[in-house]
């Protein structure tokens, strides 16, 4: 679906929209591409995995 800027200028903005082809984690709610990669936890991601109690965190880099 596309969708013109409002206005009384021509449009110089455009949004486009599609369906997502991914699954949603049902942990976080995000889309990825790893949600059901993971044999023990078919409905979380890679990063929610990697967050759970017996799991050693998510690395994150702060600069």
């Amino acid at each position: 679906m596309d969708v013109a800027g409002a206005g009384s200028e021509p449009a110089a903005l455009w949004i486009s929209a599609k369906v997502a082809d991914r699954k949603k984690c049902i942990r976080c709610w995000h889309r990825r591409p790893d949600v059901g990669v993971y044999p023990e936890h078919p409905e979380i991601c890679g990063r929610c995995v990697s967050n759970l109690p017996d799991a050693p965190g998510e690395q994150r880099r702060y600069f």
